[in-house]
């Protein structure tokens, strides 16, 4: 990262748009309409090493799907609690269908972090899963939190992969439970351990 007043994101590519949504199939639906984007790869049931709000352990019940608008990933969640965790729940986009992260892949997310947090924008929810770790900033006077994610092969493989699977896509099949193909066994093993 810079010293830079936007701690050099403005030289980092956006790597996703990540949206809170009540109904999966019918976001899925929209943007392979509107956009042609997709084919989405769901990630159900996802688990995680370790998982935070705040510094207290959180149970999250998420399911993401993840496809291609062009060169622009697209994340489509839904989220769900053990208990009830309204604050948390609220930063995460509330209920309905929202913009809720822009995702960033940095190769020092440590670093990153704490560079948002003295710019002023506190971290509130870390994870980690295996070698990746991920932190959720708030993002005042933005309307959505900023993620970072750390910039490691597996993560960056099945990302590349699904850019793949979106060139020449003929719009076919727009929802897929099964990872796409050509990707690593190291890639394909932290996916399939996430759920």
């Amino acid at each position: 990262m810079t010293d830079t007043p936007t701690a050099g994101f403005h030289q980092l590519p956006l790597n996703h748009l990540g949206y809170r949504v009540d109904d999966l199939e019918a976001a899925i639906e929209g943007w392979t309409r509107a956009y042609g984007a997709g084919p989405f790869y769901v990630l159900s049931d996802m688990t995680f090493d370790e998982l935070e709000f705040m510094g207290e352990p959180v149970h999250w019940e998420h399911v993401a799907a993840y496809g291609a608008c062009g060169q622009l990933g697209i994340e489509l969640q839904t989220f769900g609690f053990r208990e009830p965790m309204p604050e948390l729940d609220e930063r995460l986009g509330g209920s309905g269908y929202r913009l809720n992260h822009v995702g960033y892949y940095v190769e020092d997310t440590p670093a990153a972090s704490a560079r948002l947090e003295a710019l002023g924008y506190p971290m509130f929810l870390y994870g980690r899963s295996g070698e990746d770790r991920f932190y959720w900033h708030d993002g005042p006077y933005l309307g959505h939190a900023i993620e970072l994610h750390s910039e490691i092969d597996a993560i960056t493989d099945f990302t590349s992969a699904a850019r793949q699977a979106a060139s020449g896509w003929d719009g076919t099949d727009p929802i897929r439970t099964t990872l796409p193909e050509g990707l690593s066994e190291v890639s394909l093993a932290y996916l399939l351990g996430r759920r």
